[in-house]
């Protein structure tokens, strides 16, 4: 399909979606989502609850309703394992860190408890710190913003033995804003972690050059869904350093300064496991799957040394506006040290998704290669992409599909001669995006496929997928 250059970009996004309406994100009010684990809960612990309200009178504090405290630290300080402590609404100028295990952090009214630090007083290096000892945290219903570095922060034991992670830990229905750098980081050997039916914004207030929504090294079981992540600096999600058993999934994703979705990325090599992991993947076992990214300015969903990725059922709109590609093999570096192993991505599975592009040379899939003087040649993929049914899309004239490696025929290519080539994408079409705004929900028989090998349960919207399905994230009603 040929479009002009000169085609006003407003018109282009006129192609995308039916009316300018604000996207639906269903999960603010509903319980937790298909898939969690077994061991989160969202429910009242049985132990003791502890009350906290910055707005009331002055009187004896003993953390019961009627006579409160006024600082949290207080809370945390009485507080016994398996305890709660509620927050009552009022904004409290307090750096949180938590160091005993089974603790629930609540807000009494959601999001109307908010933890506010500043994002420029490097001694405030994050609102919420959970230390290595506090297995089994829970944060539900907070605003949480600022801090130096991040808004919340999971930490690991380094010295005096093993590393060892926090575990169990639940971030449930926060919001997680203006934080100096990241919203959220997870530490190494951090492990066991679910983050759902947050609202992630605002990313990168005093440094916008590395300032994601969420970033994990080296952290495994990972559960990342039903999330909002908007107004990003760099990229919404990106699990690296190793990351591994990892799922995503049912996040919207919308306007990142970088990536959407990102499995792998570029870690320094001290950061990884090399007993577990010799060849210094970035993300092994990872699955992000019936997750929607609208506007990036770099690529929809990427993958960066990693092992056996699944990319399925994801609807990627607006992407690569400035560089990369919707899907994209990117290259690690890893400090650039000689004795760094720096893999291309292998085992990569990529079906039924729809992704489009809204970079100016059509391109909708790019495989990296690089001739460095150093290290030699460096490839992003290993074979091909185990890739089928998928629907592409570029704004900018005929959809190129781009492999820079040394073995490819030519650089760019068009579909037929991607197939041809990979021998995959048997059942792959180039479509017009026509969504109906603002639920994502693709219209015409182009999106419909009959299911054969594989197709996920559920879509974003955990509405049953039938024999006759539809790429991407969401199934008509």
């Amino acid at each position: 399909m040929k479009r002009s250059l000169l085609v006003p970009m407003i018109v282009i996004l006129a192609v995308f979606f039916k009316a300018q309406a604000a996207p639906l994100w269903p999960w603010q009010n509903a319980s937790m989502g298909e898939g969690a684990p077994a061991w989160a809960t969202t429910d009242i612990a049985a132990g003791q609850i502890w009350y906290v309200d910055i707005n009331a009178p002055k009187s004896a504090e003993t953390g019961s309703h009627d006579q409160p405290f006024h600082r949290i630290a207080a809370a945390l300080k009485v507080a016994r394992p398996g305890d709660e402590i509620w927050l009552e609404p009022g904004v409290y100028h307090e750096q949180v860190r938590i160091r005993k295990p089974n603790i629930t952090l609540r807000s009494s009214v959601l999001h109307q408890a908010k933890i506010e630090v500043p994002f420029n007083e490097k001694k405030i290096q994050q609102a919420i710190r959970i230390d290595f000892t506090a297995k089994g945290t829970r944060v539900i219903g907070l605003d949480i913003s600022g801090g130096y570095y991040y808004a919340v922060s999971l930490h690991t034991k380094w010295k005096g033995g093993p590393h060892s992670g926090v575990s169990q830990v639940l971030l449930s229905q926060n919001l997680l804003h203006g934080s100096g750098r990241d919203l959220l980081k997870i530490n190494p050997y951090v492990w066991q972690v679910l983050i759902e039916r947050n609202q992630f914004y605002r990313s990168g207030q005093r440094d916008n050059s590395n300032a994601e929504a969420i970033d994990a090294v080296n952290a495994s079981e990972l559960w990342i869904q039903d999330n909002l992540i908007k107004g990003i600096a760099t990229s919404g999600i990106y699990v690296k350093g190793g990351s591994h058993e990892v799922l995503i999934q049912r996040n919207l994703i919308r306007n990142v300064g970088l990536a959407g979705i990102l499995a792998g990325f570029d870690t320094s090599p001290q950061f990884f496991n090399m007993t577990d992991n010799p060849n210094m993947y970035e993300a092994r076992r990872v699955r992000i799957i019936n997750n929607i990214v609208d506007g990036s300015q770099g690529a929809g969903i990427g993958a960066y040394s990693a092992e056996q990725v699944v990319v399925a059922h994801n609807t990627v709109l607006n992407s690569a506006i400035r560089y990369h590609a919707p899907i994209y093999f990117g290259l690690s570096f890893q400090d650039r040290e000689l004795d760094a192993k720096r893999p291309p991505s292998k085992d990569i599975s990529v079906y039924n998704n729809i992704f489009s592009s809204l970079r100016r040379d059509g391109t909708v899939l790019e495989v990296r290669y690089l001739e460095d003087d150093t290290l030699g040649g460096l490839s992003s993929l290993q074979g091909w992409p185990k890739a089928n049914n998928n629907r592409y899309f570029s704004a900018f004239g005929p959809a190129s599909f781009t492999d820079m490696r040394p073995h490819a025929k030519q650089r760019s290519s068009s579909l037929s001669e991607w197939m041809k080539w990979c021998a995959c994408e048997a059942d792959t079409q180039l479509i017009e995006v026509d969504l109906s705004y603002p639920n994502y929900m693709p219209q015409g028989a182009d999106f419909q496929f009959t299911s054969k090998a594989e197709s996920l349960a559920v879509d974003f919207y955990q509405n049953k997928r039938v024999s006759t399905t539809y790429v991407g994230a969401v199934i008509p009603n």
